[in-house]
C-alpha cells in the first residue's frame, strides 16, 4: 500500500472518531474540565466513595444523547520520521451514518460514507474508490471494527453489544475496566480491552483496544472535557496505532449539533476500484 493511501485511509479511520475533539457552542458550555495533571496522571481530586460493580457497569454503559453532530477539525498524523496535516469535515447521524471529507492545502483529497453495513470511499488524488464492507479496517490495521464501535469512539463511550464480563478496579477518581477476552454478542469480534473511566466526568479518558486474533492495538486517550446540555465531550485527542508506528493529534475549528449534514457521495464512473491494492 502506498504511503499516500495509508495516509488518506488513516485519516478516514481516525476522522471517524474525531467528533469528540470539538469545541462546543460557547453559549451552552462551561469551562473545560482537566482530566490529567502536569505529570500526565489522572486527576484524583474528587470524591473517593467506592461504588459497586453494577453501578460501575451502569456508568460505563451510559450513552450520549444527540441526533446529528458535524465538525471541522485540523488533524496531524504521522510517526517518528514524518507527519502529515489535513482538514477533516465530519458528520455523524446517530446510529445511521458517518460522512467524512478530507482536504489538504484547501484541496479535497477524499470523501467517505460509513453506514451500519458498508464503507464507501473515494480518493480524488488517485481517482480510485472502495465500496465494500468493514473488512477494510481489518486489512488496514489488523483490528476488527464496526459502525457502533466507531460511533462510540466519537463520543468517548463504551462499545455496544459487547459482554460486560469485565474486571473492575477502583482507585480514587478512576475506575479501570479490564477484559482479555471481550466478545461481541452478535459478530465475530473479540477484544482485549483496558478502559480508564473518570468518576468525576463520568466519561472514558483512555481506551486501549487490542484485536485478540491479530494482536494489533489502537489506543485512544481523551482530555479536557467540555459540557453541553449536561453531557461531556472531549476537546483533545491523542490516538496511537503502535503496529503501524502512527499517532494523531486533533484540534477543533468549528462545531454544530443537531443540524443535518451531507449523507452521500457519488463516485465518478472513471474512478478505479482499489480493493486489490489493499493487499500490497
Amino acid at each position: 500500500m502506498t504511503k499516500r493511501i495509508i495516509f488518506i485511509f488513516l485519516s478516514l479511520f481516525l476522522g471517524s472518531i474525531l467528533l469528540g475533539s470539538c469545541k462546543l457552542f460557547k453559549s451552552k458550555t462551561k469551562a473545560p474540565i482537566a482530566t490529567e495533571n502536569a505529570n500526565n496522571q489522572p486527576n484524583t481530586n474528587s470524591p473517593k466513595e467506592q461504588i459497586s460493580g453494577t453501578q460501575a457497569i451502569d456508568l460505563l454503559a451510559k450513552e450520549v444523547d444527540y441526533q446529528w453532530i458535524s465538525t471541522r477539525i485540523k488533524a496531524e498524523i504521522g510517526n517518528e520520521d514524518d507527519s502529515q496535516k489535513a482538514t477533516v469535515f465530519l458528520v455523524n447521524r446517530k446510529d445511521s451514518l458517518i460522512y467524512i471529507n478530507i482536504s489538504k492545502f484547501g484541496i479535497e483529497g477524499a470523501r467517505a460514507v460509513i453506514t451500519k453495513d458498508s464503507v464507501k470511499y473515494m480518493n480524488r488524488l488517485e481517482m480510485t474508490y472502495y465500496a465494500g464492507d468493514y473488512s477494510i479496517f481489518h486489512k488496514m490495521f489488523g483490528v476488527h471494527l464496526n459502525f457502533d464501535m466507531l460511533q462510540s469512539l466519537i463520543v468517548a463511550s463504551d462499545f455496544k453489544n459487547f459482554d460486560n464480563a469485565l474486571n473492575i478496579a477502583e482507585q480514587d477518581n478512576i475506575i479501570e475496566f479490564l477484559s482479555i477476552h471481550r466478545k461481541h454478542r452478535k459478530e465475530n469480534i473479540i477484544l482485549s480491552q483496558r478502559i480508564l473511566f473518570s468518576k468525576t466526568q463520568s466519561k472514558i479518558i483512555k481506551n486501549e483496544i487490542e484485536d485478540v486474533r491479530s494482536m494489533q492495538k489502537i489506543i485512544v486517550q481523551y482530555a479536557d472535557f467540555q459540557e453541553v446540555d449536561g453531557q461531556l465531550f472531549p476537546l483533545n485527542w491523542n490516538i496511537l496505532v503502535p503496529g503501524a508506528n502512527l499517532k494523531a493529534v486533533f484540534t477543533n475549528e468549528s462545531f454544530r449539533v443537531n443540524v443535518p449534514g451531507p449523507t452521500s457521495i457519488r463516485i465518478p464512473d472513471r474512478y478505479k476500484p482499489i480493493n486489490s491494492s489493499l493487499n500490497e
